[in-house]
């Protein structure tokens, strides 16, 4: 998951390991779409889930630079 660590900050974006066994986490109905079938593709929802300091990714503040590093770029 993706979230806002810092709200004075909107940049600082936190990348955090949710399970699906934690407490507050749902999935919710599969949604259709083209392609790529094999690959589900679902509605996930948050409620209260509470996280460790082991649930944290890397740095809190830098979740965006470590997403953006895997996009592809065009030469």
């Amino acid at each position: 998951m993706a979230a806002k660590a810092n709200p004075a900050n909107p940049r600082d974006i936190g990348l955090f390991l949710v399970e699906e066994r934690m407490d507050g986490f749902r999935r919710g109905r599969l949604l259709k779409k083209l392609g790529f079938h094999t690959q589900d593709t679902a509605e996930i929802f948050f409620e209260n889930v509470c996280l460790e300091p082991i649930h944290v990714i890397g740095d809190p503040a830098k979740g965006l630079n470590y997403m953006s590093a895997a996009w592809p770029r065009s030469g």
